[in-house]
């Protein structure tokens, strides 16, 4: 076979004039894709060519069990993620109104035992005041003769128990909610001057039961008292 073969193209026929009947029945002869076809009517002489109808390739990569897998996997750990990122962040805001809770708790505690500490010291100068009221009365008393029940006498570190039911105070009651017990007292002690006469010394000891101001063989000296002394 030449090349004049080989560059030759096809034709395809419609009908063959025979007698001036026409031959419906073409004769054809079809080229690769990448080739025209040549299309002849016998009827005209004229030629045709059809240029190559050429179907592009579907891109669209087919799709197994194994790439859904995959796919389905990448999304589930995605999810997880933002569901832990999500737990995380309820905690931490869980834990933080919880802190803040307990510490609001703590700091109202606080304040508030300070508070009645404070008044539970109040009412031990108080009865201290009294006190000294009752020994300056039994004071002016002695220099009338009359009868003194308060004073101890004046001899230089002598002393005397005063009860607190003996003396007048606008609270028996404890701030944190008990009575003051009758064994609470405030002790007068003497200390003679040079001039023979006495001046006196205070010391308190104050308690509901649970709370206390001293101890009942140490009381607290009034200048020394302070909230911290309320054990």
């Amino acid at each position: 076979m030449n090349n004049n073969e080989n560059n030759q193209e096809p034709v395809i026929n419609f009908g063959n004039s025979i007698n001036g009947n026409v031959n419906t029945q073409p004769q054809s002869t079809i080229q690769p894709n990448n080739q025209n076809i040549t299309m002849q009517s016998l009827n005209n002489g004229q030629s045709m060519n059809i240029p190559p109808m050429n179907t592009p390739p579907m891109n669209t990569p087919p799709m197994n069990n194994e790439t859904n897998f995959q796919v389905d996997e990448q999304k589930t750990k995605k999810n997880r993620k933002i569901i832990i990122i999500i737990v995380v962040i309820i905690v931490v805001i869980v834990l933080y109104w919880i802190f803040s809770f307990v510490l609001s708790m703590f700091s109202t505690t606080n304040m508030l035992d300070n508070t009645r500490k404070s008044a539970f010291m109040r009412d031990a100068q108080s009865y201290l005041s009294y006190a000294k009221n009752l020994v300056r009365e039994d004071e002016t008393n002695a220099l009338f003769g009359k009868t003194t029940k308060y004073i101890p006498e004046c001899i230089n570190n002598n002393s005397k128990k005063i009860n607190i039911e003996l003396i007048p105070s606008s609270n028996s009651k404890s701030p944190f909610g008990g009575e003051y017990l009758s064994s609470s007292y405030v002790e007068v002690l003497a200390i003679k001057n040079n001039n023979n006469s006495c001046d006196y010394e205070y010391f308190i000891y104050l308690t509901d039961g649970e709370h206390s101001i001293g101890s009942s063989s140490s009381p607290i000296k009034e200048n020394n008292l302070s909230v911290n002394d309320v054990k």
